[in-house]
């Protein structure tokens, strides 16, 4: 079995790449609606603001006061400009964190092509083992059909014989591997490498170890 030190590493370090993205994520996702929340906060300070000087030139409050509403004003929209600074520095430290990770994983990247290339041929041998099985299967199938073939095939000779038949006629052998049962379509195929497997077979194939066939 080929050895699998390099992907291992690989897979956690993009496992790690992953995990520091759904963590900027949250993080993006809390600061965006402290934003919003924050920008509300201040347009009504805003407000409030503009309402308690229009109050102060008409002289219906202190200068006192309106310096109070004005620094409240202020404090929220520091709040505001901080929160959107912050926004703007969460993508750069992402990438900061994230090219920490890809660092490390072009350290190791050489010899996760060569361990992938022991890999690759091993699943070759495995998938070609595989079509050996399924075609020393059919073969073995052949050999089974084939005693009922040669009966079938005898008894209507022995009936033309006798003049109780015209003729002897039979599907070839191979005809009975041929049907869609047997074959595998590119479909099929693609299927398989998802996880899925045609349901007609499926139920087919239990249908007849229920009977005790297989």
């Amino acid at each position: 079995m080929a050895k699998e030190k390099y992907l291992k590493q690989m897979e956690e370090l993009l496992e790690k790449a992953e995990k520091i993205k759904e963590g900027y994520k949250r993080t993006s996702e809390e600061t965006v609606k402290q934003y919003k929340e924050a920008e509300k906060a201040y347009n009504e300070a805003y407000e409030n603001f503009r309402t308690a000087y229009k109050s102060y030139v008409m002289n219906e409050i202190t200068r006192e006061a309106m310096k109070e509403i004005e620094a409240e004003m202020k404090e929220k929209e520091e709040v505001v400009r901080d929160l959107g600074h912050k926004l703007d520095v969460i993508n750069e430290y992402q990438k900061e964190d994230l090219l920490e990770v890809t660092a490390k994983m072009s350290e190791i990247v050489q010899d996760f092509n060569k361990e992938k290339m022991g890999k690759y041929a091993e699943i070759k041998a495995k998938m070609n083992k595989a079509k050996l099985d399924y075609l020393k299967a059919l073969y073995e199938a052949s050999k089974e059909y084939g005693r009922i073939y040669k009966v079938e095939y005898k008894h209507a000779k022995l009936l033309v014989e006798l003049g109780l038949k015209k003729d002897v006629y039979l599907s070839a052998p191979s005809d009975m591997f041929n049907d869609g049962d047997n074959l595998i379509s590119r479909w099929e195929i693609y299927e398989a490498l998802r996880g899925k497997f045609p349901h007609e077979l499926v139920q087919k194939v239990k249908e007849a170890e229920k009977m005790g066939m297989i």
